[in-house]
């Protein structure tokens, strides 16, 4: 139990350290159907000897390497998905031989197989930018020696077939954390427990109730998600530092959206086209986004209120100029950048106006490449 509580808590530091201050809606993450493997570190804990007494020294805490697979798809959006996994472990049972001795205990001393169905639940709210923690639970079996045993004698849980178990039903309880890589690829953690069925429900009179945990890690691929498509195209040569755009600015309204749903507006000071350090924190969170994605150009609009429109207008051009040279010398390539600048006109009246909050404004809005491109040519 002690290993578990472990587990469990090196996860939470490593979402911890892995979250940054301020970050990216991680609803951009397409709701697909995904494929995982990993590896891992599967442990015991129970008795040696199945057929000897409840103490101290018939108790064991047994590790060993696992291999895991399993697919998923989602059952509401990206909040809740199904998942099936299916665990081998116990490759080498020298050291489990030894510890059992002259006693009976399959689940030391046989190959594993465990399969399990599962509910996976999204924790998006305690996840920023490419981090997606996560809770998973379900009810599985473990079958000890699932190649060469004699399937006549499986003592099946609740039969009432006399002898040691050789499967047992349990229930998982597991937090993960998903890190995405690319619009298609993500590595994750998992630390997880299983509960032997007998701890809850005693269905046998002489039960050996057990426990197991697994500790791995692994590589998450979208089956059917949005792919990258890399593609380029020259900036528009309308738009140079202080050129201000009139209607021929690309219109984004309609364009099918590109893998990444949400990027994070930033503010001016009052009168200022200098980026702040916060405003930079929070392009770097889209820099992020952005790199781990190839099909998707972006527009950036400055925003500036005054009452004479020349002069907002250049001021927003600016800012939206400063945000993108910002970008591209954070390696964002400057052929998927476009810009602009706009006016409000109004003034604010109270800090709780809609208007106060885009005055010093400054939006990056996603979209597809290769139909941005041909809206413009259009």
């Amino acid at each position: 139990m002690h290993a578990v509580v472990r587990q469990f808590l090196f996860l939470a530091l490593a979402t911890l350290v892995l979250r940054p201050a301020a970050g990216q809606n991680v609803k951009r993450r397409d709701a697909g159907t995904y494929l995982g493997a990993g590896i891992g570190l599967f442990t015991y804990h129970g008795p040696i000897d199945l057929l000897g007494p409840e103490n101290s020294s018939n108790f064991v805490h047994e590790s060993g390497p696992a291999a895991v697979i399993w697919g998923s798809f989602p059952v509401l959006e990206q909040w809740v998905y199904f998942r099936f996994m299916v665990l081998v472990t116990n490759f080498e049972t020298s050291r489990g031989r030894h510890l059992v001795g002259s006693g009976e205990n399959e689940f030391l001393t046989k190959s594993l197989l465990i399969f399990e169905p599962e509910i996976v639940v999204n924790l998006p709210a305690l996840g920023y930018g490419r981090v997606l923690p996560y809770l998973f639970s379900g009810f599985g079996g473990t079958i000890a020696d699932f190649y060469d045993g004699d399937r006549g004698v499986i003592d099946v849980p609740g039969t009432g077939i006399p002898g040691p178990e050789r499967s047992v039903f349990h229930i998982p309880l597991g937090f993960g954390v998903d890190v995405s890589v690319s619009d298609m690829y993500s590595v994750y953690a998992e630390a997880s427990w299983r509960l032997n069925f007998n701890y809850a429900f005693r269905n046998e009179p002489n039960y050996d109730a057990h426990s197991t945990s697994l500790l791995t890690a692994g590589l998450t691929v979208c089956l059917d998600c949005k792919r990258d498509i890399p593609y380029s195209f020259p900036p528009p040569s309308d738009y140079p530092e202080l050129n201000i755009p009139g209607d021929d600015a690309p219109n984004f309204n309609g364009l099918r959206e590109c893998s990444l749903r949400e990027l994070s507006s930033i503010a001016f000071p009052e009168g200022s086209a200098n980026l702040t350090e916060e405003a930079m924190a929070q392009l770097d969170e889209n820099i992020e986004a952005l790199l781990s994605t190839s099909n998707c150009c972006f527009h950036i609009t400055g925003y500036a209120g005054s009452d004479n429109q020349v002069t907002a207008r250049l001021l927003a051009t600016k800012r939206a100029w400063a945000v993108r040279q910002y970008y591209v010398t954070q390696n964002v390539s400057e052929s998927r950048i476009s810009h602009s600048g706009e006016w409000i006109s109004e003034k604010c009246r109270t800090e709780s106006d809609d208007i106060c909050q885009w005055r010093n404004a400054v939006t990056t809005t996603p979209a597809d490449c290769i139909e941005l491109l041909d809206r413009m040519d259009d």
